[in-house]
């Protein structure tokens, strides 16, 4: 959204981030995830680690392609 916004992509991303974004429209996503970890940013897009609200479900974003990560127990 910042991206298409500002021409940028945000320097940080947390659930605490997306709450400000959108109170309201980040409900969903804050019920879905416990976590956002190892945000990344460049120039040409972004990565990121979103954890599922039990933490079952570990999902790698980068650059807007979803890889799945097993929960190492």
């Amino acid at each position: 959204m910042m991206y298409a916004e500002e021409g940028r992509y945000p320097s940080q991303l947390s659930l605490a981030d997306v709450e400000e974004w959108d109170p309201f429209g980040s409900r969903s996503i804050l019920r879905a995830l416990s976590a956002i970890e190892s945000y990344e940013q460049t120039d040409r897009g972004c990565s990121f680690t979103a954890v599922s609200a039990r933490g079952e479900h570990r999902i790698r974003v980068v650059d807007g392609v979803i890889e799945d990560q097993p929960v190492v127990a």
